[in-house]
């Protein structure tokens, strides 16, 4: 799934798209699966981080906090972040060595 944000009108309006994508051809797509997927996507989105950041920003507009840090707790947001800022750093002759031996740093942790 990828998600982009788009300004509103004003500072507290946006759109979001979402677009999602399956590794597997067409023919072999669990498209039940996929529809549900993809429900469960919007419905966190929508439900729990954009009901979360509403909220965020309703609080920090009272100005009782100077600033907030957002997204600390959010690993898959900083990993993404980091992997791009290794790929834009890498040049296209170096990309298959960083594919083939992925430093520690840009793993996924063990949940197991």
């Amino acid at each position: 799934m990828v998600s982009q944000m788009f300004p509103g009108k004003t500072a507290g309006e946006s759109t979001t798209t979402q677009y999602f994508a399956a590794f597997e051809s067409p023919d072999d797509v669990d498209q039940q699966g996929l529809a549900a997927y993809m429900s469960l996507m919007v419905d966190v989105v929508r439900d729990e981080d954009y009901y979360t950041g509403l909220r965020v920003q309703k609080a920090l507009a009272t100005g009782a906090k100077e600033y907030s840090i957002f997204g600390r707790n959010e690993g898959g947001g900083q990993l993404f972040h980091l992997w791009i800022d290794t790929l834009l750093k890498t040049s296209d002759e170096d990309l298959p060595a960083l594919f083939s031996n992925i430093p520690e740093r840009l793993r996924m942790p063990d949940t197991t």
